[in-house]
């Protein structure tokens, strides 16, 4: 039997659309996709030193985007296969997600709004942080997509989905794919 058969029949991944004979899946819940972030990460980390949960969540909450680069850098550097990450935005940012909700960080991924779709939204108590990533394949393009990143965050009003007495947070950030970090 197919593994994509097996997992859907056992409740680990369920339809989420179809196009003719195409099926698209999707984990049904936040308890599975934990679960299979858990595995996952454990194949592709280069080691089991990854940030842990409490200090993923302490720099989250420091709300300081020089300290939370910081991590998201270090949490890039963590995959074996971290310069084939680096060279992609939605990579880099689908594994942030993966590690954030990991570490049982309540993390919501292209959350969408009627403007448009936020990166990432980190929720952690009454407050949300808003992530929007641009890769940069050179120093010259830094500038332009900072501001680029940080007037998407401006005209989409990401965040504004959520619950009233919710403090948003907002970061835009610049993967540099030629140093290999995350400013």
């Amino acid at each position: 039997m197919p593994k994509q058969i097996l997992l859907s029949q056992a409740g680990y991944f369920s339809i989420h659309e179809s196009d003719g004979d195409d099926l698209y899946l999707q984990v049904p819940n936040l308890e599975i996709d934990r679960a299979l972030s858990k595995l996952m990460l454990k194949y592709v980390l280069k080691s089991e030193q990854s940030p842990s949960s409490k200090h993923v969540i302490s720099t989250l909450k420091t709300f300081s985007a020089q300290k939370i680069a910081s991590l998201f850098t270090k949490i890039l550097h963590e995959f074996s296969y971290t310069s084939k990450i680096l060279v992609n935005e939605s990579l880099c940012r689908d594994a942030i997600w993966q590690a954030l909700l990991y570490s049982k960080v309540n993390v919501l991924r292209e959350s969408t709004n009627l403007n448009g779709r936020s990166d990432l939204i980190a929720i952690i108590g009454n407050d949300a942080l808003i992530f929007e990533f641009k890769l940069a394949k050179s120093q010259k393009q830094q500038t332009n997509l900072l501001r680029e990143a940080k007037n998407q965050i401006e005209k989409q009003k990401y965040g504004l989905e959520l619950l009233s007495g919710t403090m948003l947070h907002y970061f835009a950030f610049i993967i540099d794919a030629e140093n290999q970090t995350i400013t």
